[in-house]
């Protein structure tokens, strides 16, 4: 198993992991997500651009994992200090390779690529409900800054 940055080629073997993460997602917050597809051209313009990257698990040529990437810059607003972040946006791993090792591989490669970028600091958001994600994260030190909270009207 290697790690390194998607290639045009990948998107097919991506699509079906982004598939399988939003049916996740779907179960964990099914008032939120549905199961669907990412759209092909945002993989290729986010595997194309600079600022974005997909590092992705590979094993004999499979994709068992990846990760989203996309720098951003903090809104514009007086009483924010400005930075330019990395917004670690997705994380997934094949349901049989988990517990491998490979998620923490995948966080250790976001952070050499966002050294790499010259970013200020990753974030990331995590469900609620994803309590293993969470413990996850917190091993691999990152820390919680703030929460978000809903209220539904419908």
């Amino acid at each position: 198993m290697h790690i390194r940055p998607a290639l045009l080629s990948d998107i097919p073997q991506l699509q079906v992991l982004y598939q399988k993460q939003f049916a996740d997602l779907k179960r964990q917050q099914p008032y939120s997500f549905k199961a669907d597809l990412p759209a092909i051209s945002f993989l290729r313009e986010s595997i194309e651009s600079e600022d974005c990257d997909f590092l992705v698990a590979v094993n004999q040529n499979t994709l068992i994992g990846m990760t989203a990437l996309f720098i951003e810059h903090t809104l514009p607003y007086e009483c924010f200090v400005s930075h330019r972040y990395l917004n670690f946006a997705d994380l997934y791993v094949e349901e049989e390779y988990r517990n491998q090792g490979i998620g923490k591989q995948l966080i250790e490669a976001v952070k050499n690529w966002a050294t790499q970028k010259q970013v200020d600091y990753i974030e990331l958001l995590v469900l609620k409900q994803n309590s293993k994600a969470m413990q996850l994260y917190l091993e691999q030190a990152f820390e919680v800054v703030h929460t978000t909270m809903r209220y539904k009207l419908k």
